[in-house]
């Protein structure tokens, strides 16, 4: 939300429109406070507009666009019933546009959107399942139980000194972490069980 509301200010510096950014983790009161004075543009995370809309502090029955970007990990990370929500108190099409932005969008992504989108049109800007240019794709067939230790020869190896591993689950990935470290190399988890401060 940060990096987006950073952009919105950016593209906008021109233009005499009010952007404000709300997210959880951090003290509602002032952005309670920065609503009282109205926006034009508000980038939110899906809880915490929740929270500000059950506090009163924002009403959307006049939004004209709802944005949703990363349409593809609000749309499968949980946060359909948020996105419900938030729907059902907007102004209904064709009073709202709706655009969805994704790098990736699948084929059963496709088919959930639909139900939040009135005869929509798509923009593509590249093939889809297209990597990207500069990046360098390797793969190493192994066995299950010898993926940890090609990733530590790997990162050793390399000399790699910044890692982002995906993991299936939150134990995999503390226990990857916990794998890593006992080979000598500096690793944490981060996943949803953990605090925000954490």
């Amino acid at each position: 939300a940060i990096q987006v509301h950073d952009s919105v200010k950016g593209y906008g510096k021109h233009i005499p429109l009010r952007s404000y950014c709300v997210y959880g983790g951090v003290n509602i009161n002032p952005q309670i406070e920065e609503m009282k004075r109205g926006v034009e543009i508000l980038v939110a995370t899906p809880g915490r507009l929740l929270d500000l809309v059950g506090q009163k502090a924002v009403q959307l029955g006049k939004v004209n666009v709802l944005v949703l970007d990363e349409a593809d990990r609000m749309l499968d990370m949980g946060f359909i019933p948020d996105i419900k929500r938030i729907i059902a108190l907007l102004p209904k099409p064709p009073m709202r546009q709706t655009l969805l932005f994704s790098a990736t969008f699948s084929d059963e992504i496709r088919k959930l959107s639909a139900q939040f989108l009135d005869d929509p049109a798509t923009v593509e800007v590249a093939r889809r399942n297209t990597p990207a240019e500069l990046v360098t794709q390797y793969c190493y067939h192994v066995d299950a139980a010898k993926k940890r230790d090609l990733l530590s020869a790997l990162v050793k190896r390399n000399k790699w000194e910044q890692v982002l591993v995906f993991c299936k689950t939150k134990h995999g990935s503390n226990r990857l972490a916990s794998q890593l470290v006992k080979d000598g190399i500096n690793a944490d988890a981060i996943h949803g069980n953990k605090s925000q401060n954490a």
